[in-house]
Formats: C-alpha cells, structure tokens, sequence
C-alpha cells in the first residue's frame, strides 16, 4: 500500500539529497515522472466516463434503471477525479 511505502520513500529521498545527489536525478525523478504520467491517464479515463455517462443519462432519461445506473456512475467519476487530484498536485510540488 502507498500509505505504508510512504515513510520509506521519504526517507530513501532524503539520503539521497543528502549522500547522492545524482541518483536523485537518475533514480527519483523518472519514478515520480512514471507515477505522475500515471495520474494524468487516469484522470482522463474518469473523465470520459463521466461524460459517457451524462450524455447516457440524458439519452435515456425516461428508463430509469439506465438513468440510475448513469447517475451512479456520474457520482462515482466525479469522486474518483478529485480522489485523483488531490494526491497529483500533491507530487508536483515534492
């Protein structure tokens, strides 16, 4: 889990700044470049789906398993994009 790798990426940067500078450059900053690139992916994936499923709620409005199932999905986007953001900015400024 990231919650527990956390500490010991931490603590892993903070040897590097201070006994190698260099690997911090060719080890660290490729790995969070990969994990960044990572969010952007995702944040369009939950994206498409949220459009996806408002533009299916409003073609179906009238069956209301179909609009619920969209609505629910809608939700459900929208959740995950901030989930999404919130740890994304988080690494632009580490």
């Amino acid at each position: 889990m990231i919650v527990l790798r956390a500490p010991k990426d931490i603590v892993r940067v903070k040897s590097f700044l201070t006994t190698e500078p260099l690997k911090l450059k060719t080890e660290e900053l490729p790995r969070m470049n990969k994990i960044m690139n990572s969010f952007v992916i995702i944040k369009k994936v939950e994206l498409g789906l949220l459009l996806l499923s408002l533009i299916i709620c409003i073609v179906f409005w009238k069956n209301d398993l179909i609009k619920g199932i969209s609505i629910g999905l809608m939700v459900q986007s929208a959740a995950f994009i901030i989930l999404t953001i919130m740890p994304s900015t988080r690494g632009l400024y580490i």
